[in-house]
């Protein structure tokens, strides 16, 4: 995942038509930006037509959202789906997401 705008452009110019925005959910370093945080920084970066798919510390629709105005072209989810299962199955995911 990339979180820094230059990493971004590095990407861009090896011939990269998609970002990944992640911090791989924080765990490795707990000092890591937040995705949310760097994303508009990333957008800027690389322009309108790099696709920009970010993840991290996305636990609601509203999220998603934010996600999306600030530039992300789609967002993934996981700790939502995988708590839906936990609650419900399959018809907790479908609740969840």
């Amino acid at each position: 995942g990339v979180v820094r705008p230059d990493d971004a452009i590095k990407g861009v110019e090896t011939g990269f038509s998609t970002m990944w925005v992640s911090n791989h959910g924080a765990r490795q370093l707990e000092t890591s930006p937040a995705t949310i945080d760097v994303l508009p920084s990333i957008r800027e970066a690389v322009g309108p037509e790099v696709e920009i798919i970010m993840d991290g510390g996305v636990q609601r629709g509203t999220d998603i959202c934010k996600a999306l105005a600030l530039g992300a072209d789609s967002v993934g989810v996981g700790k939502p789906y995988i708590w839906g299962l936990a609650a419900g199955g399959e018809e907790g995911v479908f609740r969840a997401l």
